[in-house]
């Protein structure tokens, strides 16, 4: 009996488990995981405990560098619209968005080049958020305001999908 039996621990992998920053910006390999992590790691698996990795790359870009990651638990990826079980090959549980929308994201992508959103859902609903960069001077708040429900209607019109929520993140404000 270990001493953490039981007990499920869930790590972020970019700029928690490694230090990726750097390797990102540079397009450089992604650093090995510091001995003191792994070491962290494996003696927390040896005494029983459970560990995963939770991160929001897809599939390939996490097996890219998971090598010499030490986990004996099932893998979150798609932040969190997967959950992969590296040593079977296969998915465990996947919440990802119905082959309909992909034209509807594709248009949306068209009709306003350079917007940045992520949309996730649940059943038969979506939520949306939207990053935007705003003009020095505007009313954020109204802008914010129209942008959400102009997608909101305008997604859930052209896509007969529920759209639960839109959010908009203001990324900045440009002079």
């Amino acid at each position: 009996m270990g001493k953490f039996d039981g007990v499920l621990i869930a790590s972020d992998f970019d700029n928690t488990m490694v230090y990726t920053e750097g390797a990102l910006r540079s397009g450089g390999p992604v650093p090995a995981i510091p001995r003191e992590n792994r070491d962290a790691i494996e003696y927390f698996m040896a005494q029983g405990g459970t560990f995963s990795v939770a991160t929001g790359r897809a599939l390939p870009s996490f097996a890219s560098v998971m090598d010499g990651v030490p986990m004996n638990g099932p893998t979150v990826l798609f932040n969190g619209a997967a959950i992969y079980d590296f040593p079977a090959g296969r998915y465990l549980r996947t919440a990802f968005l119905p082959e309909c929308i992909r034209d509807h994201v594709r248009q949306l992508s068209q009709l306003m080049p350079g917007l940045t959103f992520e949309i996730y859902h649940d059943d038969n609903s979506i939520s949306i958020e939207l990053h935007i960069i705003v003009e020095n001077g505007v009313n954020i708040a109204t802008v914010c305001r129209s942008i959400m429900g102009e997608v909101k209607y305008v997604v859930s019109k052209n896509t007969g999908v529920e759209v639960r929520d839109v959010n908009v993140c203001v990324d900045s404000i440009t002079m």
